[in-house]
């Protein structure tokens, strides 16, 4: 399950990594701004959250919840100080959509295509590896990473993906497998879930 949760971030991290070549921009992973030692805060994100290095535990996973935290219905849209993961992407989608009205799409996605990693080259996840040449694939990698990760504002636990050691089952977001291992039961979110409804 946890392997799962990693494999999904590293394609996360490929969907930012094309959004930004997208729109011109050079992704830069290596810089020592990118690499502060430990315990660090979340780039721009709440200055209460710091994020030690942890031995595999109950200490890690409540802090893998705290990040994978849902936003809650309606929560706004925040590029600083964002409370939670799904607010920061719902920003840079508004963001996106403010650029491409004033812009037009052409002008914001000028990127060069061939620096774009896509589905033939990103494997071991059920997600989907989108190259984006425009707002809409755009919008569909950001909703991607929302939703593997935290789910949705809507309350939605599943992600709409198969399980990818198990493609029988539906998956679970990030933060609701987290609560699985937490509690020790597989399908315990499922189990909550059906009684919400």
């Amino acid at each position: 399950m946890v392997a799962s949760v990693f494999a999904e971030e590293m394609l996360h991290l490929a969907l930012a990594a094309n959004l930004l070549n997208a729109v011109g921009g050079r992704p830069r992973l290596d810089t020592p701004r990118m690499l502060p030692p430990h315990p660090r805060r979340l780039p721009h994100g709440d200055p209460s959250l710091e994020l030690p290095l942890l031995p595999f535990g109950a200490e890690a996973f409540e802090l893998f919840l705290r990040i994978e935290q849902p936003a809650p219905p309606g929560a706004p849209a925040e590029g600083d100080s964002y409370e939670t993961i799904g607010q920061f992407y719902d920003a840079i989608e508004q963001g996106l959509r403010h650029l491409c009205d004033r812009l037009g799409e052409r002008e914001v996605f000028c990127g060069d295509p061939a620096r774009q990693v896509n589905a033939g080259q990103f494997r071991h996840t059920a997600g989907r590896l989108i190259a984006f040449n425009d707002l809409a694939s755009a919008l569909a990698a950001l909703e991607e990473i929302v939703e593997q990760g935290e789910g949705t504002a809507r309350g939605e636990v599943w992600d709409g993906d198969h399980d990818v050691f198990h493609p029988e089952r539906a998956e679970v977001a990030h933060f609701y497998r987290f609560q699985e291992l937490r509690v020790g039961r597989r399908g315990a979110v499922a189990l909550w879930d059906r009684k919400t409804r």
